[in-house]
């Protein structure tokens, strides 16, 4: 089924350099919303374009876990870190000129579990992606303990 993030990083690449209703497509993204809000919707595809979306169960695919793994390796680099990967707790995907990722992801540093919120950019038709934001948000003490958010 097609999502509205994957209709518009591709009707983009069709569009390219086309004049649409006195818009160029690179400015002609309202044209690609009128076009995506006059098809019929599932109740899956409820979220406005523009807007974050749920991925759907889809936070344990192997391109989520790519850019997840992508995210922590970027940040130690960045930061001379050491994280670990675990796993990916949440993603969501919002259009911005490109794909903007959120993700939560559990990550291992000196043995202890923590949670972080990341942004990776991606830009297909640019073959670019980006870490725009890596920030921590909690940490897991135990299974027997709860959640701790900073």
């Amino acid at each position: 089924m097609l999502t509205a993030v994957a209709f518009l990083e591709e009707s983009r690449n069709l569009f390219a350099g086309l004049h649409i209703s006195g818009e160029q497509s690179g400015g002609g993204w309202s044209f690609l919303v009128r076009l995506w809000n006059g098809r019929r919707r599932s109740p899956r595809m409820s979220g406005k374009v523009g807007g974050a979306e749920d991925v759907g169960g889809a936070e344990n695919g192997p391109e989520i876990e790519e850019l997840a793994r992508f995210a922590v390796d970027e940040y130690n680099k960045q930061q001379n870190g050491l994280l670990e990967f675990s796993r990916v707790v949440k993603a969501k995907t919002q259009v911005v000129s490109g794909i903007m990722h959120h993700l939560t992801v559990e990550v291992k540093e000196g043995g202890v579990k923590k949670l972080y919120d990341a942004k990776v950019w991606v830009q297909g038709w640019l073959n670019s992606k980006k870490l725009h934001d890596f920030k921590q948000i909690g940490i897991l003490r135990s299974l027997r303990s709860s959640l701790i958010f900073h």
